[in-house]
C-alpha cells in the first residue's frame, strides 16, 4: 500500500509539472471548476463591498493593532492577524473601493503567501486564463503591424520556476484582487475574533501620536472619523499601509530617500472595448504569426507611443499609460482627483509635488486612444477615467518608529517604477512579515509568567525594519534597471527618451532665462505656450517611426518563445552584426509605418531597415523588459545584521549589498548549530547564473532564505497497513490529483497553512528533520521550556527517505512512551496504546543509538522526489527551522542528542527575540 501511495503521488505529481509548464492551473480539473463557479458567483454576489464593519466601535476602542489603510496589504495583514486572534482595528477612508486597475501582476512568492492562507485557488479563479496574458507584444499598434513578441511561459526561466515553486504566478487587476482578499479578512473577523476585529470602510485616520514619545512601551492613539463622528483608538502598535502620501510615515517622522527625481511622467487611461478580444484573434489568423493576446502592448507609431495594459481580454478592461512631458511650476491640480465632465478629462498628479499638464478633452483621449490600438472610427470605446500619475523610485529610511510602536508596509514604505510588478507584491511581502512578529508579541503581552525565555516583544518586532527595509531598496534598484531596459526597443526605433528630457528641460530653462531677464514677458506669456512647445517637440520626435518599413513585409516572425530558442543562447546577437535566417526587408508602399520610399537601396529606407532590426534583436535576446525575476521574487535572504538583509543581486555587487545563499547541491559539514559556525552555511560570494536576460534562483536552506520548495506525501497509519491521507473535499496544500488513498501531496511551504477559520491560531515554527532521527529531535522539541508553546505552536515534520523509515516513523509517532496522546502537525490527537517502546513486525530495527520514543506534535511525510534530502543543507543527524514567513530561521548538526536539545532551545529562543535563530 506504501508502494501504491507513492506511485499515485508520483504520477500526480508529473501532471502537476506538465501542467505547470503549460500555465495552466494548479488544482485537478473538477476542483477548479467548481472553485471557479463560487468565486465568480461570489463576485457577482457584491465582494467589492464586503469591506465592512465587523462590530460597532465603541467612542475610545482599545485594541492591539490599527491598520491604517484598506488597500491589499492592509487587507492581507488584517487576514493574518484575524487567524492569528490578534485584536485589531482596520480603517480605510475610501467608502467604496477604486475601480481603477493599477498593480496586476501576482507574482509567485505572493502566490505562495496567498496559498498559506487558502486563497490561490480563489485568485486563479478570477483571472483571465494565461494564455492571454503570457506574451509581450512590440507592434506599430494593438492590431497593427507587428514587431516582435516574446512568450515567457515559452522561456527556461518559466520551466525553472515552475520547479522551484508550487505556485504559478497570475495576471489579475487590483480591484478584483481587492475584493478576493476583503472577503477573506471579513471571514477571518468575523469566525476568529468575537468582535476582537472591526473593518472599518469610510473611516478617515486624521491623527497618530505616541501617548510617550519616542520613548519605547507607551501606547498609541489614533484619531479618526468614522461617518462624520469622531473615534479614539488607543493601541500598541499602528501600521502605515496608507499609500505614498501616508500619514503614519508622517507622524513618524520618517523621512523618503530618492536615488533619482522622477523618471517619467504617465497619464493613465482606464477604458473598456470588449470589441477588440474578436478583432486580436482575427489579426492573429491574417497575419499567421500566432496569437496576438498579451499582457503587454508596446505601441510605437507617429501619433503615439504608448504602453497598454490588457487586464481582462475578453472582458475588454485596459488601462493605457501614455508618456507626458508635464513643464514644470505649472498650476498642479489635487493629487488624485480624477473626474470627467462636460467633455474632458479632469485628472491630477499623484506622487509628489510638481507640475501638471492641462485636462485634455476626452476627444482628444480617444483619438490617442484609437491611434495607439489601429482601430477604425467605428470601434466602441468607454472611457472610463483619467489619472496622472509619475514614476519614482523611493524608499523609506526606515520602517519602524523610534518608539518601535509605529511601522509602514507598502506603498507608505516604497514606491518602484511598475517594471517588474514589485510594488504591490512587496507590500504584501512586508505585511507577511510583520504579522507573525506581532501575533508573537500579542501573545507575549497575555503571558504571565516570568519565564527568562519570554522576549521582550519591541526586540523582535525591530527586526521587521532591520530585514524588510534593505530589500524594499533592492527592489527599487532593480525596476529602475527594468525601467532603463524598457527604453531600450524605443531607442532603437529612433526614439531617444534622454533627448526628450534634454528638450524638456530646455524649455523650462528658457521659461526661467525670461522670467530673469523680461518679468512682463514672462507673465503675459500663459504657461499653457511653453506646453504646447513642448507638445510640438515631442511630435517631431515621433518622426522618426515614419521611416520604418513595413515589419510584416520582412518575412521574419519574431517571436520567442514556445518551440524557439532564440535568445542570449541563439546565434543572433545585438552585437553579431547578422541577421536571422530568412530576414529580409522590404517596404510595403501602402504601409501604415512609412511612405512610399521606393526600394531598399534608399539610404532612408535602410536607416529604417537597420532599427527594426535592432529592437527585434533586443526582444529576441530577452534584453528587453522581462516578466520573470525568479531571484528576486524566491531568493530574498534576511539577516541580523542591521542593514545587511538583501535580496541576492544578480551581480553581487558590493552596493547591493549582494552575499548569494550556497548552491543547493552543497553538502556541508555537521555544525553544532550555532549560526555562527564556521561549518555553518559559508557566506562567501557566489555568482548566481543568468538565463534569459534574468537572474535565477537558488534553492538553499542558509539562515534567512526562503525554504525551498520540495513535494511532500503526508503519511498516516490506516487499519491495512500504511498510506497517505486522503485528499478530501479541498483538502489544502494539495498540488496534484491524487485519490485511492495515494495520499495527500503537498509543498513543504505548505508545512506553515494558516487556513483554519474556527479557532485562533498560534504563529508556527517547523523543524523538519530526517525521518530515521526524528526520535533526537522529538526528545529535543520535549525539552523546550513550556513558555514557548504560549508564543508560538512548534511543529515536528519527519520526512522519510524511503518507505521502511516511513514506516517506522508512522510507528515512533502512534506509541508515545509517556503514555499521552501525541498530537499531530494537523492539530489532531490519536489514542494512547500505553507506555513503551513497542516492535514492529516485519520493519528494519531503528538506526544503532536511537530509540523508539515519544515524539511529541510530529507528523511523517515521504520525500517523493529525494528533493528535499538535496536541498536541506544538512546531513541526516540535522534539523531545520523554519519561521512562520517561510524563511529559514536556524538549521544545524549537533553531535550529539544533548547538544541538539541546547542548539534548538537557543534557536527557538534568539528566533522569538530577534527574528533569526
Amino acid at each position: 500500500k506504501m508502494a501504491s501511495a507513492r506511485s499515485g503521488a508520483l504520477t500526480a505529481r508529473a501532471d502537476f509539472l506538465s501542467a505547470g509548464r503549460g500555465g495552466c492551473q494548479l488544482a485537478a480539473a473538477g476542483r477548479t471548476f467548481a472553485l471557479t463557479a463560487i468565486a465568480r458567483s461570489a463576485l457577482r454576489s457584491g465582494a467589492r463591498r464586503l469591506l465592512t464593519r465587523a462590530a460597532e466601535p465603541a467612542a475610545t476602542e482599545r485594541t492591539f493593532a490599527t491598520i491604517v489603510g484598506g488597500g491589499p496589504v492592509g487587507l492581507y495583514l488584517s487576514l493574518l492577524l484575524s487567524r492569528y486572534g490578534v485584536p485589531h482595528v482596520l480603517a480605510e477612508k475610501a467608502h467604496t473601493p477604486s475601480t481603477h486597475p493599477r498593480a496586476h501582476l501576482v507574482n509567485t512568492r505572493t502566490m505562495e503567501l496567498l496559498r498559506q492562507v487558502g486563497l490561490e485557488d480563489a485568485v486563479h479563479a478570477a483571472s483571465p486564463p494565461p494564455d492571454s496574458w503570457r506574451r509581450f507584444v512590440y507592434a506599430e499598434s494593438v492590431l497593427g503591424t507587428h514587431i516582435a513578441t516574446i512568450d515567457h511561459m515559452g522561456l527556461e526561466t518559466w520551466s525553472k520556476l515552475c520547479e522551484a515553486s508550487p505556485s504559478r504566478l497570475t495576471h489579475l487587476s487590483l480591484p478584483q484582487l481587492e475584493a478576493i482578499l476583503a472577503s477573506a479578512a471579513n471571514r477571518a473577523a468575523a469566525a476568529n475574533n468575537k468582535g476582537q476585529a472591526l473593518l472599518l470602510r469610510g473611516a478617515e485616520v486624521t491623527a497618530v501620536e505616541s501617548l510617550e514619545g519616542d520613548s519605547p512601551g507607551g501606547p498609541v492613539r489614533v484619531s479618526l472619523t468614522v461617518e462624520g463622528k469622531p473615534w479614539t483608538v488607543e493601541c500598541e502598535h499602528v501600521i502605515g499601509a496608507d499609500g505614498a502620501s501616508s500619514l503614519v510615515r508622517r507622524a513618524a517622522n520618517i523621512e523618503m530617500r530618492s536615488g533619482q527625481k522622477v523618471l517619467q511622467h504617465f497619464e493613465s487611461v482606464h477604458f473598456d472595448c470588449p470589441q477588440l478580444a474578436p478583432l486580436l484573434k482575427a489579426v492573429a489568423l491574417k497575419d499567421g504569426r500566432g496569437a496576438r493576446e498579451a499582457m503587454l502592448y508596446f505601441v510605437f507609431n507617429p501619433s503615439a507611443i504608448a504602453v497598454l495594459v490588457a487586464h481582462d481580454i475578453e472582458r475588454g478592461e485596459w488601462v493605457a499609460q501614455l508618456p507626458r512631458f508635464p513643464v514644470q511650476n505649472t498650476e498642479a491640480l489635487a493629487p488624485g482627483a480624477s473626474s470627467k465632465q462636460g467633455g474632458s478629462v479632469a485628472s491630477g498628479w499623484s506622487g509628489s509635488a510638481g507640475g501638471a499638464s492641462a485636462p485634455r478633452s476626452l476627444a482628444e483621449v480617444e483619438a490617442t486612444l484609437r491611434a495607439c490600438l489601429g482601430a477604425e472610427p467605428s470601434l466602441n470605446l468607454n472611457v472610463q477615467d483619467v489619472r496622472q500619475w509619475r514614476m519614482v523610485a523611493a524608499v523609506a529610511e526606515r520602517f519602524t518608529s523610534d518608539c518601535g510602536r509605529l511601522h509602514l508596509a507598502g506603498d507608505s514604505a516604497h514606491q518602484f517604477p511598475p517594471s517588474g510588478g514589485f510594488g504591490m507584491n512587496t507590500g504584501l511581502h512586508d505585511a507577511h512579515n510583520l504579522a507573525w512578529k506581532l501575533a508573537v508579541a500579542y501573545r507575549a503581552g497575555l503571558s504571565a509568567e516570568p519565564d527568562a525565555h519570554l522576549l521582550k516583544p519591541l526586540d523582535l518586532i525591530a527586526s521587521y525594519s532591520r530585514e524588510r527595509q534593505p530589500v524594499a531598496e533592492f527592489a527599487a534598484d532593480v525596476a529602475v534597471r527594468n525601467f532603463k531596459r524598457g527604453l531600450k526597443v524605443p531607442d532603437a526605433l529612433g526614439l531617444s527618451h534622454a533627448a526628450a528630457q534634454t528638450l524638456l528641460s530646455l524649455v523650462e530653462r528658457t521659461m526661467s532665462a525670461v522670467s530673469a531677464a523680461a518679468p512682463a514677458v514672462h507673465a503675459a506669456l500663459p504657461i499653457s505656450a511653453a506646453q504646447n512647445a513642448v507638445d510640438a517637440l515631442m511630435q517631431i520626435g515621433r518622426l522618426p517611426l515614419r521611416f520604418l518599413p513595413s515589419a510584416s513585409s520582412a518575412g521574419f516572425n519574431s517571436t520567442l518563445g514556445v518551440g524557439s530558442r532564440m535568445g542570449p543562447r541563439a546565434d543572433v546577437s545585438p552585437n553579431s552584426g547578422a541577421s536571422p535566417p530568412g530576414f529580409k526587408f522590404g517596404i510595403s508602399p501602402g504601409s501604415s509605418l512609412g511612405s512610399s520610399l521606393g526600394s531598399s537601396s534608399n539610404p532612408i529606407a535602410r536607416w529604417g531597415g537597420d532599427r527594426l532590426l535592432a529592437a527585434q534583436r533586443i526582444v529576441t535576446c530577452c534584453e528587453a523588459l522581462p516578466l520573470l525575476f525568479p531571484q528576486v521574487e524566491l531568493g530574498t535572504v534576511y539577516s541580523q545584521l542591521a542593514g545587511s538583509t538583501h535580496a541576492l543581486s544578480p551581480r553581487n555587487s558590493p552596493s547591493n549589498r549582494a552575499s548569494p545563499s550556497s548552491s543547493s547541491s552543497s553538502s556541508p559539514s555537521p555544525s553544532n548549530g550555532s549560526s555562527n559556525s564556521p561549518n555553518h552555511i559559508s557566506n562567501s560570494s557566489t555568482t548566481l547564473p543568468e538565463l534569459d536576460g534574468v537572474t535565477q534562483y537558488l534553492e538553499s536552506t542558509r539562515i534567512g532564505a526562503r525554504m525551498p520548495h520540495a513535494p511532500l506525501l503526508r503519511l498516516s497509519k490506516s487499519d491495512g497497513g500504511y498510506a497517505g491521507y486522503a485528499s478530501g473535499s479541498g483538502a489544502a496544500g494539495e498540488i496534484g490529483g491524487a485519490g485511492g488513498g495515494s495520499g495527500e501531496l503537498i509543498s513543504s511551504l505548505d508545512l506553515l497553512a494558516v487556513r483554519g477559520q474556527s479557532l485562533a491560531q498560534l504563529p508556527a515554527l517547523v523543524l523538519l528533520v530526517d525521518g530515521a532521527h526524528a526520535p533526537r529531535w522529538s526528545s529535543a522539541v520535549a525539552s523546550l521550556p513550556a513558555s514557548f508553546s504560549k508564543l508560538v505552536h512548534l511543529k515536528l515534520a519527519a520526512v522519510c527517505a524511503d518507505d521502511a523509515t516511513a514506516a517506522r516513523c508512522l510507528d515512533d509517532r502512534e506509541v508515545p512512551l509517556s503514555g499521552q496522546a501525541s498530537p499531530s502537525l494537523e492539530g489532531t490527537r490519536g489514542p494512547s496504546p500505553g507506555g513503551g517502546t513497542l516492535p514492529s513486525p516485519g520493519l528494519p530495527p531503528p538506526p544503532p543509538g536511537l530509540s523508539r520514543g515519544a515524539p511529541p506534535g510530529l507528523s511523517c511525510f515521504l520525500d517523493i522526489e529525494g528533493k528535499w534530502a538535496r536541498v536541506r543543507g544538512v546531513d541526516a543527524q540535522g534539523a531545520v527551522l523554519v519561521r512562520s514567513d517561510g524563511h529559514v530561521a536556524w538549521r544545524g548538526s549537533p553531535a550529539s542528542d544533548e547538544e541538539a536539545a541546547v542548539s534548538l532551545a537557543s534557536a527557538v529562543s534568539h528566533t522569538l527575540r530577534h527574528g533569526l535563530g
